[in-house]
């Protein structure tokens, strides 16, 4: 083979499948949720593909279960971060990083586009979990605060969701940015 290794994302993994090669990944970023159970060519190619892959990177926590319904064995998976180009980390974070009180509110940024209850399982972000988590958080008296990205097809459902558990002022919400804008959050942010 002419590669050390390719990695594929969803249907890209299709080619080292279909020719048989022994060092290739298929990169999950969130398609593995729905796609490979419509029924549809697309989504027996894409079951297939998974199925065939020697390894799979699995960025969604919640993929694990439609890797264990597509029969796929937990040694051929590895959970990774969503890719991130942590080259740039060193040079920006030093600089970009807010400095913070000692006693300021710690923060967790929350950038998913909010889209968690209508349409295709593979587009669909979970933001409700997150939201559920932090009001259980919240009812321990834990001291933090979540910034969120309002953008997304049901942006207000999730601020009702919040609403209603009592979150709005925990809650800090910004519009999107680019990534220059976005480093100092990041970087100021505990997860």
């Amino acid at each position: 083979e002419p590669f050390d290794v390719i990695i594929g994302y969803t249907l890209g993994a299709c080619v080292p499948a279909v020719l048989r090669m022994k060092r290739f990944i298929s990169l999950e970023l969130g398609t593995l949720r729905g796609l490979p159970f419509e029924e549809s060519d697309l989504g027996r190619v894409c079951a297939w593909v998974y199925q065939s892959s020697p390894e799979i990177f699995l960025t969604n926590v919640d993929c694990v279960l439609a890797a264990e319904k597509l029969g796929i064995p937990m040694q051929r998976t590895t959970p990774i971060p969503h890719p991130f180009d942590v080259d740039l980390v060193p040079d920006f974070a030093p600089r970009m990083a807010p400095s913070r009180p000692a006693d300021a509110t710690p923060y967790f940024f929350c950038p998913a586009r909010h889209h968690w209850r209508v349409g295709n399982a593979s587009w669909l972000k979970g933001n409700h979990v997150l939201i559920r988590g932090a009001a259980q958080a919240a009812a321990s008296a834990e001291r933090f605060r979540l910034v969120m990205v309002d953008w997304g097809q049901e942006v207000e459902l999730s601020r009702a969701l919040i609403a209603e558990l009592g979150l709005a002022d925990r809650v800090t919400w910004i519009r999107p940015a680019h990534r220059r804008a976005l480093w100092p959050i990041v970087c100021g942010a505990v997860a």
